[in-house]
């Protein structure tokens, strides 16, 4: 067979796969949202029925890992449907399916542990489950979402041994968790049943921690190919994508720090308030990564990157002042008049507000010299190549060049320019 036919055959084939792809990657891609719909439904159940039971302190609220397993789910099941060939998809997919099991896992526990004692079998294995699973998610969908992200692929066949350093050390946390003797960190009460006595005290911590320390390392290495892969892209909507991606990062990073320090303050993980906060920031990441891989509004994250870095420290400056101007005029006016009054309050909210508006202009300025997006004229060429195309064939060619012309003068600061087509062989002015 000559070279032209075998590449003939193998387009042939590549089509049909494609096809057959396409077919089938849908209906599997809903399949897995039902079952994930039904998981978070039957967990949602079981928080109902036991609703009045008191549970252990512990990290949360009851129901969040229902609301991050319909999050994910939708998102996942948009783009495995739409764009089967990247992993992404089927990854949000299963990180919406394990929320369901984790969910699942604790609320069964708490009906055959607490509310209703003995009335289901497999209660202390629900708790050992819940106890461990997450490790899968944050470690293991997490990690390898950070290697894959935007298209799919690894940045590099030299990528590969990062995604087996993921797997083997997110398994090696979970079996040093699931292993762990003593009771359970969730369900405090109870004793995990398949605990190594063998593994208590200093060889349990030392396993915990070496496993910990492996995941953390994995998943610091997946974030450089992130950067790596930033910064090598030539491609406008690549760059963008992962700016969505860093973007709800950066914010789901700021609201785990905020919690933490809540809980370091208060002394204990339970219902901190900010747990809230990281659970918000946590449906945001499937959004994003849903906006990102189907571009839809793509270049609308400059503008939201801009209004962040503008009305962030705007809100906290403001919220600083207000405090400190309600407890310098309560003072002042203690001292005048020898008793309290709310002209102290009046008088701030009169500051602040007059406060507001150069400060914000002062912040944009800022956030403008250092943070935007210098002028690309190839990148407004292109944005107007593609809106040409869709008008082309409906629109006077003479205003189509005198359009295009305009705007390349403009972009590229030109002084004068001009179109020329090609017409039978020869060279015509089309404007100048």
């Amino acid at each position: 067979m000559n070279p032209s036919g075998v590449v003939t055959q193998e387009t042939e084939t590549d089509t049909e796969s494609r096809r057959a792809v396409q077919s089938w990657a849908p209906r599997l891609a809903w399949a897995l949202a039902a079952v994930t719909g039904a998981l978070a439904l039957a967990a949602l159940a079981l928080l109902y029925s036991t609703r009045s039971t008191p549970t252990p302190p512990a990290w949360g609220f009851r129901g969040y890992s229902a609301i991050l397993a319909f999050a994910f789910a939708a998102v996942g099941t948009l783009v495995a449907a739409r764009r089967p060939r990247n992993t992404i998809g089927w990854l949000l997919s299963a990180a919406g399916m394990h929320s369901g099991i984790q969910g699942l896992a604790y609320e069964y526990a708490v009906f055959a542990l607490l509310a209703r004692p003995g009335s289901l079998p497999g209660g202390e294995t629900a708790a050992w489950v819940n106890e461990w699973w997450w490790v899968l998610a944050v470690g293991g969908i997490g990690g390898m979402s950070l290697l894959l992200f935007p298209d799919g692929r690894f940045l590099s066949p030299r990528w590969r041994p990062v995604s087996w350093l993921i797997v083997a050390s997110v398994c090696l946390f979970a079996l040093s968790i699931a292993v762990s003797p003593g009771p359970f960190r969730q369900l405090p009460p109870f004793e995990n049943p398949f605990g190594l006595k063998a593994l208590s005290g200093s060889a349990d911590s030392a396993m915990l921690g070496m496993a910990a320390l492996t995941t953390v390392t994995a998943i610091v290495i997946s974030m450089l190919s992130l950067v790596l892969r930033f910064r090598r892209t030539q491609s406008g909507a690549e760059r963008q994508q992962m700016k969505w991606f860093a973007y709800i990062g950066v914010l789901f990073a700021g609201s785990v720090a905020a919690n933490q320090t809540e809980i370091i303050l208060r002394g204990s993980s339970s219902a901190a308030m900010t747990d809230v906060l990281v659970v918000l920031a946590g449906v945001a990441i499937p959004a994003s990564i849903g906006i990102a891989v189907l571009r839809y509004r793509l270049y609308d994250i400059d503008f939201v990157i801009n209004k962040t870095l503008v009305y962030l420290p705007l809100t906290a400056i403001l919220a600083g002042l207000y405090m400190a101007f309600v407890g310098l005029f309560k003072t002042l006016m203690t001292q005048l008049t020898g008793q309290t009054s709310d002209a102290g309050v009046a008088l701030t909210t009169l500051s602040v507000v007059a406060l507001s508006t150069p400060m914000k202009n002062a912040l944009q300025g800022l956030v403008d010299k250092y943070f935007k997006e210098a002028p690309d004229p190839a990148r407004d060429l292109r944005k107007l190549e593609g809106q040409v195309r869709q008008v082309v064939e409906v629109m006077d060619q003479g205003q189509i060049g005198r359009r295009f012309l305009a705007e390349a003068t403009r972009a590229l600061q030109a002084e004068a320019g001009a179109i020329y087509l090609w017409e039978d062989g020869r060279k015509r002015l089309l404007c100048a």
